[in-house]
């Protein structure tokens, strides 16, 4: 079930009923949509793919600037004629390529002030002649903003306005309150704040003057919003504001649904999660998202810039030669949809923040063609029968026998007008084309084409399925797809229905995955204040860069180290377990202290749960001896959208004070492989750096294992001056689990190698639990580990609600004294020249505020701490 169930018009731009029908869903099923400002075709593709990708709807909308930008700053606007014909050319362009992306578009207008009418003006002349011709307007819906007028007028010209859009069934969305701060050339940031908060009595008075004239309305209230992104503190949201206003226009209309009103979130930019989640919980369907999305797209345009700036300076040469041209460089094509890539991945994460991922299953589609791919495929839910319904082509199929096309199974010819799936209340009616013949089949059976040479198995236990053949093959279209000999496998036979139920919650999940609870065989008794333990299980190698006195090979050891700790960061406990394992989530203050001594000498760790809200974990490894310090910090942003994905926010910095040198680290994103079988393990995405100053950088490329070739924890890593990419002078292969190898150049000899699997990572040393500080993570949970190996996930649930109702208790009294949790070892800094000297260099986006800002180990802190334990 998705918002597609309810939609006349599933994918490309929408309008009358199927908004309204889309903002009911939306409220039924807790979540908003985002509205996205664009300006362009390139800003229209960003927000159109991350949608697509996250399988959810989206709001697009113009501002009147954003529109006469479409038809070109050179175009006159006195008159608002640039703002009418770009809002025009930009609505085309956005019907013309929405259905491409199989995501329903809301097409929409932003704020439009008194000064603004006669631009919208001339849009709804526009609405009403594309009406005349096609039966709808041109634009899903428009907003009237009059909040700086007085009330009185502003209710009465947008009814004005809603009576002429309500033949169309056109939404109107209007505002009352302020918005602060500035946006599109609109500046409110001196009004007085009361302004910014919306009475309940003005609420009741727009819904009483509008609903009679049309049910296609929201509104804009304003608790506290405000424009762009400010210094935290600035800004006082108050959502529960709306839920009051909500009581107040039930109670005075005797409405029997708790939310009889649509309402509308503007200035989402710079808003925390908490505070999404709570309007949308009060009935907010649309939130607003646009400062932050023009400074990530700014960001992927930046980046590239300065790192390729050598190869941008002239047409022809660059550091590679003196003759080499820059144009593969300069085209618009490369840097342009470097912005697209930065801004989509910046409201990918609203839309999980707004639980609108995942409300649009779209269907995945394999095309195996006759006879060159095969393909065995199941189809099922635990032993249920479904049915699978499409038609064939008889010219494709009626000259070969049935044995060759399917070998087993059952097919079955006759017309089907209806096609019932599984025992749900859920039906198609399919009608047949002309040259078409309808089939169905039982899907607890197997199918294979060509069985004797099997290439991958698609598996769809969950979700609705449909088989359509078309051209020379076969689309199957469905919502998962995984390698499998044996879906489960993995899993204790006991424990096997408690599985199903998790993947099935995890298929219907959105948003951040860290709220569901996991089925007992794959719960860990250790936090994740251990995992930072994992950056120096081999001193050895930690340490092994401070005695090379070759900046340039210092630098290849300290990739090497890094290499050498992903198989404890991210595979150990597949290793160990048989799969990956859930760690338990650290409370705020939560420490792990230890130390290894080996013939390295003694390594120190500290590891403190620096912030809850997020979760962020910070760390510090010092060898004093050798003089080697690792310290960072990070937080992880899971997802679920085909399977578990995992953003690391953070990064590392490794520093050699006798060589005045540092090494800014970024993280790798990971991905969940082996689900459906019950034994998951890490597979890490895309790429990470590795850059000093002394002027080298390392790039990392992750690959896995792939549908149907290829070796899972793959990877190719390569050092080069800084700003040179293709001067390379080291490059390293293989997998990060097993054994790679270190070659000089691209392809040159291999002079250096290393054996994951045979080098056993040194003991860490920590305290016994009765010398343990109470924060300390093996004292804390020692309890909760218990239950978890012994299977009791009653002793394991009640020991671990006494921590979290601690923990709240902590937190209830801190915010009631107006204070804040005192961290033990490390301190928030406001900046840090590092960064600001080596981030841009490799297109770090420090992302500080989804961490709780940045974090520095406090020698002074930790010198306290230590004289405490003497």
């Amino acid at each position: 079930m998705g918002c597609q169930d309810v939609l006349t018009r599933k994918t490309g731009v929408i309008v009358g009923d199927d908004v309204l029908k889309l903002f009911n869903y939306a409220q039924e099923h807790n979540f908003a949509i985002p509205a996205i400002n664009v300006t362009s075709s390139s800003t229209v593709v960003a927000a159109l793919e991350a949608a697509r990708d996250q399988k959810a709807p989206v709001i697009l909308q113009m501002s009147q600037g954003g529109a006469a930008y479409f038809a070109g700053k050179g175009v006159a606007n006195g008159k608002q004629e640039a703002s009418i014909a770009g809002g025009i050319a930009g609505a085309h362009y956005i019907r013309a390529v929405a259905p491409a992306y199989g995501i329903p578009v809301i097409l929409h207008t932003d704020h439009c002030a008194k000064k603004l009418l006669p631009w919208l003006d001339g849009l709804l002349d526009a609405d009403e002649a594309y009406f005349k011709k096609e039966g709808e307007p041109l634009f899903s819906s428009h907003m009237i903003d009059l909040s700086e007028e007085e009330v009185e007028y502003n209710i009465n010209t947008t009814a004005a306005y809603l009576k002429r859009v309500a033949p169309m069934k056109q939404w109107l969305e209007m505002e009352i309150g302020i918005t602060g701060g500035e946006e599109d050339g609109v500046n409110n940031e001196d009004v007085d704040n009361n302004s910014l908060y919306t009475q309940p009595e003005d609420i009741l008075a727009i819904y009483k003057a509008l609903s009679p004239i049309s049910p296609f309305f929201s509104i804009a209230a304003g608790f506290g919003n405000v424009h762009g992104v400010y210094k935290p503190g600035n800004v006082k949201l108050h959502p529960e504001l709306l839920g009051k206003h909500q009581k107040y226009v039930k109670d005075a209309i005797g409405a029997k649904e708790d939310k009889p009103v649509f309402l509308v979130f503007h200035g989402g930019s710079g808003s925390a999660k908490k505070e999404f989640t709570d309007a949308i919980s009060y009935g907010v369907v649309k939130v607003n998202l646009d400062t932050d999305l023009q400074y990530a797209y700014l960001t992927g345009i930046r980046d590239y810039v300065l790192n390729k700036k050598d190869y941008l300076l002239k047409q022809v040469g660059n550091p590679d030669g003196e003759d080499k041209p820059n144009k593969k460089y300069f085209d618009p094509r490369v840097w342009v949809r470097e912005g697209e890539k930065t801004m989509s991945a910046r409201l990918t994460e609203g839309l999980i923040d707004f639980n609108t991922s995942n409300q649009f299953p779209v269907a995945f589609f394999v095309f195996v063609k006759w006879p060159e791919m095969v393909t065995s495929f199941r189809l099922g839910d635990g032993g249920r029968r479904k049915t699978v319904a499409g038609y064939w082509r008889t010219t494709h199929w009626t000259d070969r026998p049935r044995n060759d096309v399917l070998s087993g199974g059952r097919w079955e010819s006759g017309l089907l007008p209806e096609m019932a799936h599984d025992n749900s209340n859920d039906s198609h009616s399919v009608t047949p084309k002309p040259g078409q013949r309808p089939f169905y089949c039982s899907t607890t059976q197997h199918y294979s084409l060509k069985s004797r040479q099997p290439q991958f198995r698609i598996f769809a236990p969950l979700l609705r399925v449909a088989a359509v053949p078309e051209e020379r093959g076969f689309i199957f279209a469905h919502h998962r797809i995984a390698m499998a000999e044996s879906e489960g496998g993995g899993v204790p036979q006991g424990q096997k229905q408690g599985w199903s139920s998790f993947i099935k919650s995890m298929a219907n999940f959105s948003g951040d995955l860290s709220s569901l609870t996991a089925p007992p065989f794959i719960l860990s008794s250790t936090s994740l204040t251990e995992f930072s333990s994992y950056w120096a299980e081999h001193p050895s190698i930690f340490v092994a860069p401070a005695a090379e006195k070759d900046p340039q090979k210092r630098a290849l050891l300290v990739l090497k180290w890094f290499l050498s700790t992903l198989k404890q960061q991210y595979a150990s406990r597949s290793d160990k377990y048989g799969n990956e394992k859930k760690p338990l989530n650290p409370f705020l203050g939560e420490l792990f202290l230890g130390k290894w001594v080996d013939a390295a000498g003694t390594t120190e760790l500290i590891s403190e749960q620096v912030s809850h809200h997020p979760p962020v974990t910070a760390y510090s490894i010092h060898n004093k001896e050798k003089g080697v310090h690792l310290q960072g910090y990070n937080a992880q942003k899971a997802s679920f959208a085909r399977t578990i994905n995992v953003k690391q926010i953070g990064h590392a910095v490794f520093s050699i004070p006798a060589y005045d040198e540092t090494y800014l680290i970024t993280l790798p994103n990971l991905h969940i492989e082996g689900l459906i079988f019950g034994a998951p393990f890490v597979e890490l995405n895309d790429k990470t750096y590795i850059t000093s100053s002394s002027g080298f950088t390392a790039k990392i490329d992750y690959s896995g294992r792939g549908w149907v070739s290829g070796k899972k924890n793959s990877f190719t890593a390569t050092l080069y001056p800084t700003g040179k990419e293709s001067s390379v002078l080291y490059t390293i292969t293989g997998q990060w689990n097993k054994t790679f190898e270190v070659r000089e150049g691209k392809k040159g000899a291999v002079i250096d190698n290393y054996d994951a699997e045979t080098s056993a990572p040194t003991s860490l040393t920590i305290a016994p639990l009765e010398d343990q500080d109470p924060m300390e993570s093996r004292r804390a949970w020692a309890k909760v580990a218990a239950g978890i190996a012994s299977g009791d996930m009653d002793a394991t649930g009640a020991e671990k609600s006494k921590i979290e109702n601690e923990q709240r208790a902590l937190r209830a009294k801190e915010k009631e004294e107006g204070s804040e949790w005192v961290r033990r070892y490390f301190t928030r800094v406001e900046s840090d020249k590092l960064l600001e000297a080596l981030a841009p260099k490799i297109g770090l986006l420090v992302e500080d505020d989804k961490t709780g800002g940045i974090w520095r180990f406090d020698e002074k802190k930790a010198a306290a701490e230590e004289g405490k334990k003497n």
